[in-house]
């Protein structure tokens, strides 16, 4: 057993530094791309530059798979610390959706956001709310079939914000796991959810992931 845990933890310490290691080339990559959109090197065409656009959205997708083993690491270690400030919430989630925007054009989605209530800015931490709706995200387009419109839904009022997320999942396969939820969280995005739940937890908050008619909704709650 003391074999097993000491197998787990060397892991946890090596994707650790393969991802603070990573964290440099893509930072740089970044970067470069900024200034190839802001044509800092020359006038680019429309399409070309809508290409880069998309890269861009590419690599800070990536840049978020990389920090979220390395605060899986921190969690871990009892040193993450959430850094909370006053936000406006459809800031946060513009960014989030600009950040990862290429992703529906893979099965040609789309991400329909509705907003209820008159309430829009709540203390949270910035950085890590826009992590969890990118993976919360992510994960729908995964999971959704094709030319499918995923129901992003903000509640929000006095005392709450609600943020939910519907998928219409591939049918196929939906029938051949019932238990949806669970498989998506031991899927490729599992780690990204498991700090979903982390991070909203960390805030006080609530997060939930159902079935629900022809698809699965990914919920959680800021007070």
């Amino acid at each position: 057993m003391l074999n097993i845990e000491k197998e787990a933890f060397n892991s946890i310490e090596f994707l650790a530094m393969l991802a603070h290691d990573m964290k440099t080339p893509i930072k740089a990559q970044l970067r470069a791309l900024e200034l190839l959109y802001e044509e800092s090197f020359g006038k680019l065409g429309k399409e070309t530059k809508a290409m880069i656009f998309n890269i861009i959205a590419s690599n800070k997708y990536m840049q978020c798979l990389v920090d979220n083993v390395l605060n899986e690491y921190r969690m871990n270690k009892g040193e993450f610390v959430l850094n909370i400030t006053n936000n406006d919430i459809r800031k946060t989630i513009e960014t989030s959706i600009n950040n990862i925007g290429i992703l529906s054009d893979v099965k040609n989605q789309k991400l329909n956001v509705k907003y209820f209530g008159n309430r829009f800015i709540y203390s949270y931490d910035e950085i890590e709310i826009q992590r969890v709706i990118i993976n919360l995200i992510s994960n729908a387009f995964e999971y959704s079939k094709e030319n499918s419109i995923i129901e992003f839904l903000v509640k929000n009022n006095a005392d709450k914000l609600e943020v939910e997320i519907i998928s219409p999942v591939n049918v196929s396969y939906k029938n051949k796991n019932s238990k949806i939820t669970l498989n998506c969280l031991k899927a490729g995005t599992g780690l990204g959810l498991v700090i979903c739940k982390r991070i909203i937890k960390l805030h006080k908050g609530e997060v939930d992931f159902k079935n629900i008619q022809n698809g699965y909704s990914a919920k959680f709650i800021l007070y």
